[in-house]
């Protein structure tokens, strides 16, 4: 789920910075510009680990600014296929099912990936899952913790970012297995 990927890229720095250590104006340019964003085959970086080379800071004609190649490790979200998550249902529509893991909202658990036969109870406002045509359907809950497996992890196109309501990343998930679904009905949570 989480991992320590090594990057490289090139840091700008202002002069207004250059009383400071070089290091420390790194490391703060570097959390301003990745930490909480999401980086395009990479993940979601939730932090900024460690700065682990910076380059000889070059000056352009007619510019203040010092710009440094700079090596980083971050430790980044990104889960791979068939990982098992838990997380909290945030809402529930006839297309599906939206979960948050706390740090990551865009997860959503389509209705052929609910155990089957998944119904969608229009009065509840909820899903169900109905076993058999003698046992109380079980209920998908607002709020209920839910166990899923990573199904898909989608990164957009760039023409498609800026769209209003796009994620750059999303996790589709599957709560089609045993094991899976809400952990209410295991646990009585």
């Amino acid at each position: 789920m989480f991992v320590l990927k090594t990057l490289q890229t090139n840091v700008c720095l202002d002069p207004s910075m250059l009383g400071q250590e070089t290091i420390d104006a790194v490391e703060s340019i570097l959390k301003k510009r990745y930490t909480d964003r999401v980086m395009q085959q990479v993940g979601l970086v939730v932090h900024v680990y460690d700065v682990l080379h910076i380059g000889e800071g070059s000056v352009y004609h007619s510019r203040g600014n010092v710009y440094h190649d700079v090596e980083f490790r971050a430790i980044v979200f990104c889960p791979f296929q068939s990982e098992l998550l838990i997380g909290r249902i945030t809402q529930m529509n006839e297309s599906g099912i939206h979960v948050s893991l706390g740090f990551f909202d865009d997860v959503f658990v389509p209705p052929e990936l609910l155990q089957q036969p998944a119904v969608w109870n229009s009065a509840e406002q909820a899903w169900c899952w109905k076993m058999d045509e003698d046992s109380d359907p079980l209920y998908y809950a607002i709020g209920g913790k839910i166990r899923f497996k990573v199904h898909a992890v989608k990164f957009i196109s760039s023409d498609e970012a800026g769209k209003e309501g796009v994620p750059l990343c999303s996790v589709i998930g599957r709560a089609d297995g045993t094991g899976l679904g809400m952990l209410a009905w295991e646990w009585g949570e």
